[in-house]
């Protein structure tokens, strides 16, 4: 797989409407920005999404971004972003690395990544271990946007728990896959948390790229 800024060449018209959809979310102040990106099933681009979205603040506005992905099951931002697959969070988690290890430099100046790991699904009450709690301070130290790719909340119903960890929730569904009621299903499982949705992501739209933002179809 190519990395990302690669495979997402000859789309800048695209690309550049969903990342300046986040500029500026959250203030004009130095405060953190948490936003977790998630789907209602696997295939839907959220790592695509999530990974451009990063590139593009990164690139564009300069600002200090941390990609965490805690899709364990099936992580995929390394290959994205052309890293080695490990170390990543598994590996902390499972003793194998230490968190100064995992959170890598990407290919752009200004972002960074913790990218999953080695493979295999996700143990109960793991991510708010104190091991995870200071992996992810490291990953989030003095960033202005952290950017959490999350599994399915639909496929996997314990990514509710990680909505605790972030400030806004953007869906991503993909055009002429994904169904209606599976995307209304997701929404209703976020809103059931509290938690505040920034907007749908829908990918593959058209142009065979992420494009547009908005939740109202879905509520």
């Amino acid at each position: 797989m190519l990395p990302v800024e690669e495979g997402l060449q000859g789309a800048s018209r695209p690309l550049d409407i969903l990342w300046s959809k986040f500029a500026g979310v959250g203030g004009q102040d130095d405060d953190c920005v948490r936003i977790l990106f998630t789907s209602p099933d696997h295939g839907t681009g959220t790592t695509t999404v999530a990974t451009a979205v990063g590139l593009g603040l990164a690139r564009n506005l300069k600002e200090s971004v941390a990609l965490v992905e805690t899709n364990l099951y099936a992580p995929a931002m390394a290959s994205y972003l052309g890293l080695p697959p490990t170390p990543g969070l598994t590996d902390v988690l499972d003793g194998r690395a230490d968190p100064e290890e995992a959170v890598r430099n990407s290919l752009v100046d200004g972002m960074y990544a913790l990218t999953g790991g080695t493979p295999r699904d996700t143990k109960v009450g793991e991510l708010v271990s104190p091991r995870a709690q200071e992996l992810f301070r490291l990953a989030v130290d003095d960033r202005r946007y952290v950017l959490i790719d999350a599994p399915p909340i639909v496929e996997r119903p314990e990514t509710a728990v990680q909505l605790d960890f972030a400030d806004l929730v953007v869906l991503v569904v993909r055009a002429r896959s994904t169904k209606r009621g599976r995307a209304r299903r997701a929404m209703r499982m976020i809103h059931e948390t509290g938690a505040t949705v920034l907007g749908v992501v829908v990918n593959r739209f058209q142009s065979d790229m992420p494009f547009g933002m908005g939740a109202g179809d879905w509520k």
